[in-house]
């Protein structure tokens, strides 16, 4: 009787958030690989849901800028103007914003003044290409490094040291202000808000390169691979499972090969097509499944989303509710976050404290002005009045324009 060896082509791994302190080095890895956040980055981009709903977290957070209240100051707005000689507050706030919706926090360098008294210039550190030292015996981390391509580092590689962000020492070169929210998991790198729906972000990403591969494969579906003896040894064996591997792992692959090695004497290998029932069913149900695990990670409402919901019509009246509710359960906190570190800058400098712009309120001042009471409540989804009430000057929206108060600074490491 001939003797059956089989093997499967091994999937990709899960991402993976783990981190690693490793006493050779200084740098504590992002990840298994070290790799963590340009998964991240890649991620960001290769879901359509995901990536909208970034987009869109972004955009409410930063709103339309900086503000400041109390009076004119010179001071204060020729430093918003111009941050550093490339940049105003405003590209900063957006760069900051991206990363803080991507990654979970975002870096500022912070470059002092010659009497060290005041900062001068400010500047976006890009997250993914930051590390973070080891924390001393105060469990605080005193240095962050950066590399253009951790992919490539090694111990032996070349990278900047930055000291941390501190108003009492170290002021003599650039500082690293890195902020990132508190983890229980772990005390050197924060994790994205999205971080539960990781790997169904990456299975929709996945759903479309297989429906993709399928097009362009004419549909053609996975195949069996029998390899008839005698059998190789198994470094043969791993050798071959290798290269296979390569050329048809994964979703653009549309199908997994299997692979039998067979010990009789036909040395010919044989090719099959494995056929698989109601496939197009199986993704409909598991993109539903999975859509709805992403949109549950991100805190966000369906129909903010830009995703109808059963019973909905989604109208301008739901959109608005459901908007209000992302901002008051999201989105202001995440603004409260971003002006903790950029007023603490204002405040060592004695200029105004900062406020973020909100699009909705300029929205509904502008609505104010320009459209009369019924056509308020039409575009934000509600009946005219019966009574046929429609006095252009009459104030509407009973909501007064608010501003995102800072949360204080408890230390001067970004904790």
């Amino acid at each position: 009787m001939s003797k059956i060896n089989f093997k499967f082509v091994k999937l990709e791994q899960q991402l993976s958030p783990n981190i690693v302190v490793d006493k050779r080095s200084d740098v504590v890895k992002y990840g298994t690989d070290n790799m963590f956040p340009q998964q991240l980055l890649d991620l960001s981009v290769q879901s359509s849901l995901h990536t909208a709903i970034l987009d869109k977290k972004t955009k409410m957070v930063v709103g339309e800028g900086f503000n400041y209240t109390g009076g004119n100051n010179k001071k204060t707005e020729d430093f918003i103007k111009q941050v550093n000689p490339y940049e105003n507050m405003n590209d900063l706030l957006m760069k900051c914003g991206t990363d803080l919706e991507i990654f979970g926090g975002f870096g500022l360098q912070v470059i002092w003044t010659r009497d060290k008294k005041s900062i001068a210039e400010l500047y976006h550190s890009p997250f993914q290409n930051l590390r973070s030292g080891k924390v001393n015996e105060k469990n605080q981390i005193e240095e962050y490094f950066y590399y253009d391509d951790w992919k490539r580092y090694t111990r032996y590689n070349d990278t900047t040291a930055i000291k941390s962000f501190n108003i009492e020492v170290d002021k003599n070169g650039p500082q690293l202000m890195y902020a990132k929210k508190y983890s229980a998991t772990n005390m050197y790198y924060p994790l994205p808000s999205y971080v539960g729906g990781l790997n169904d972000i990456n299975t929709l990403y996945e759903i479309s390169v297989f429906h993709n591969a399928c097009i362009s494969n004419n549909f053609q579906p996975g195949i069996m691979i029998v390899f008839r003896g005698p059998r190789p040894a198994e470094d043969a064996q791993d050798a071959i499972m290798k290269a296979l591997s390569e050329k048809y792992q994964g979703a653009k692959n549309a199908g997994t090969p299997s692979v039998f090695f067979l010990d009789d004497d036909q040395q010919e290998p044989m090719i099959k097509p494995t056929q698989t029932n109601n496939l197009d069913k199986q993704y409909d149900t598991l993109t539903k499944a999975v859509k709805e695990s992403v949109i549950m990670a991100h805190s966000i409402h369906p129909v903010s989303a830009g995703l109808l919901v059963g019973g909905s019509l989604g109208g301008g009246k739901e959109i608005v509710e459901a908007d209000e509710i992302f901002y008051n359960g999201y989105i202001k906190h995440e603004q409260a976050f971003l002006l903790r570190y950029f007023n603490k800058i204002m405040d060592i400098n004695g200029m105004k404290e900062l406020s973020i712009i909100n699009t909705k309120q300029l929205d509904v001042e502008l609505s104010k002005e320009i459209l009369t009471r019924n056509e308020l409540r039409e575009k934000y989804g509600y009946e005219a009045l019966e009574d046929g009430t429609n006095d252009e000057n009459e104030v509407v929206v009973e909501d007064e324009p608010t501003t995102i108060k800072p949360e204080k600074i408890i230390d001067t490491n970004g904790e």
